[in-house]
């Protein structure tokens, strides 16, 4: 079973008007396994259904249409977060991420208003790391291609180990493991 909705979610969803935003987790977090068990998939299909719990029942919602509830996992869709630059961060510090968005840009480009940008957030922690003076609309990025962003991380707390979610609109990008992962010198203290 998926987790709850989020906050962004509940707040982007319109359900007496019949809508629900949902961000599936990737599906190595979805089903409980590392990563590279799925690598060799090229693609998965998710059927979505709801549970909504009521104060005297649950009742399980599904769609009217199937497609309308089919998801598909694909790796030509799916955009690779390589690493972040510097490893180590603080508020208002210019950080750099390093992606392949492989196929993506091809179906993201499409209608995006001078408000967009191709991806819609990046996340160190809880706090947003902060494009604007360095994307736009018009911003491209090559596919099956390592390429930089440059933003500015917003307010944290200080911690050791941070989770990084870099959001499109198909979902979270997944992340190299190997080269996310930032050693000391001497191997015996690593994060991601």
């Amino acid at each position: 079973m998926a987790p709850r909705l989020t906050e962004d979610d509940a707040f982007l969803s319109n359900t007496p008007a019949g809508t629900m935003v949902y961000r599936i987790p990737a599906p190595h977090v979805l089903m409980g396994m590392p990563e590279d068990n799925l690598s060799l998939k090229n693609a998965l299909t998710f059927t979505v259904t709801v549970q909504a719990v009521k104060p005297d029942f649950i009742e399980w919602l599904h769609c009217t249409s199937s497609n309308n509830c089919r998801v598909v996992f694909s790796r030509w869709y799916t955009p690779i977060l390589r690493y972040i630059t510097p490893p180590v961060v603080y508020q208002d510090a210019p950080v750099e991420l390093v992606f392949d968005p492989k196929n993506l840009m091809n179906k993201v480009r499409t209608g995006l208003t001078s408000d967009d940008m191709p991806f819609v957030q990046a996340k160190i922690g809880k706090a947003n790391i902060n494009f604007e003076d360095y994307v736009t609309h018009e911003t491209w990025f090559s596919g099956w291609y390592n390429n930089n962003v440059k933003g500015i991380v917003g307010d944290q707390k200080i911690a050791k180990n941070l989770d990084v979610n870099f959001l499109w609109e198909t979902g979270y990008a997944l992340h190299d493991a190997i080269q996310m992962q930032s050693c000391t010198f001497d191997g015996s203290d690593c994060y991601s």
